[in-house]
């Protein structure tokens, strides 16, 4: 995972936590910088739209090409849930997923599970995901 900073407004400089890490200046509006979860780098520049970077201002959330297991952990913090996925490796499918404000958990689950042929039941401790033609082990 990795953190991501984008630019609305004004100027601003990122740096990853390792003093050799070279520190990115973002200066336009849609530029984003990507530091890894281990804090390595300021390291890759973007441009990212930004209609999709603030659409969780509008309660809404958008992913590009993401791993499913980034859309499950943003799922998870948003609605206060756990998600178990079956097997592991469904969370590193990429998928594209638009969300529309009013989204709940099933909602969102049902749009990916379809687009990724797979499927959800509610659990005791949220839901888990689980490949098409299967059984989650229970």
């Amino acid at each position: 995972f990795e953190t991501r900073v984008t630019l609305a407004t004004g100027r601003v400089q990122v740096r990853g936590r390792a003093s050799t890490d070279e520190a990115v200046l973002l200066e336009e509006a849609g530029d984003m910088a990507r530091i890894g979860i281990s804090g390595d780098g300021g390291g890759a520049q973007d441009m990212a739209t930004l209609d999709h970077v603030m659409s969780w201002r509008r309660r809404g959330f958008v992913f590009i090409a993401e791993p499913m297991g980034i859309v499950l952990a943003e799922l998870e913090r948003r609605f206060d849930t756990h998600v178990d996925v079956e097997p592991a490796d469904l969370l590193s499918q990429r998928m594209t997923v638009l969300i529309a404000r009013d989204a709940t958990p099933e909602s969102i689950l049902t749009d990916v599970c379809l687009a990724l042929d797979c499927r959800f039941r509610k659990s005791s401790q949220g839901y888990t995901v689980y490949e098409a033609g299967t059984s989650p082990a229970w």
